[in-house]
């Protein structure tokens, strides 16, 4: 908890500036700020039915205190954990940070000994800091693990929305596909299930013969003024109706 063990007066340990702070972690914290050593004054934080017993800074009670501490403190249980919450956490407790002249203090600071008394405060002593980024401030232990957490699970944060928004946009270009792929293919099902129309019969030498004026034989019937025989004159071309009748039959167009 403290980066020492305690003596007599609390005080000694109380002090949190910068990298070589006494009081490095949030709970050592929490006990300078809310733990008392003198008679009167055990109420610093809560105000409990029992008040919490005197911490004894000789024979380092101070896992005592934490144990006592905590019940008080609500803790909640499982939550998630995200960087915005940390956050404001973070900045609701230096908040409550108290500057005079070089001196910051968190809790009651009383005469600024922070002894653990009531006289001479029940506090966390920040020598030397003069606003919240002073490095008195933002260097101690507990700050700079909780704001290396803090960017750390930002990044996490943000790498995880990335893919997850890569993955929506994947999974609705997949959707826009497979709908393209039905209209496709709904358009080719009634093309095919379409009638296709009868192929036009091809007339016959017979029906050909029965033109007798040039005007009425047209193709694939060929008009010969020179037949000796008058009912020939229009006659079947057999290569015209041959063409016609691949035309038909692949649905092209006559030339």
């Amino acid at each position: 908890m403290f980066c020492q063990k305690g003596s007599g007066n609390i005080g000694t340990l109380c002090y949190a500036t910068g990298a070589t702070a006494k009081a490095k972690t949030i709970i050592a914290t929490i006990i300078c700020a809310c733990a008392s050593v003198g008679s009167g004054s055990t109420k610093a934080c809560w105000n409990p039915k029992t008040a919490l017993s005197n911490l004894a800074g000789a024979t380092d009670t101070s896992t005592t205190a934490w144990n006592w501490l905590k019940q008080l403190c609500h803790i909640p249980g499982k939550a998630k954990l995200t960087s915005s919450g940390l956050q404001t956490a973070l900045t609701a407790v230096l908040a409550q940070i108290e500057f005079d002249s070089t001196t910051g203090y968190l809790g009651g600071a009383g005469t600024g000994t922070c002894d653990g008394t009531k006289a001479a405060g029940i506090c966390v002593k920040f020598t030397g800091a003069t606003g919240l980024t002073h490095t008195s401030i933002q260097y101690i232990p507990w700050i700079t693990a909780l704001n290396k957490a803090i960017k750390g699970l930002k990044e996490i944060e943000d790498a995880t929305a990335a893919a997850e928004g890569i993955q929506a946009a994947i999974e609705a270009t997949k959707q826009e596909a497979y709908s393209l792929l039905e209209e496709v293919k709904v358009e080719v099902d009634q093309q095919v299930s379409q009638p296709q129309p009868p192929a036009k019969a091809q007339p016959t030498e017979q029906e050909c013969n029965k033109h007798t004026e040039q005007n009425d034989c047209k193709e694939p019937c060929k008009w010969e003024a020179n037949a000796t025989e008058q009912t020939k004159k229009c006659s079947l071309d057999h290569k015209k109706a041959a063409e016609q009748a691949t035309q038909a039959a692949t649905g092209e167009k006559p030339k």
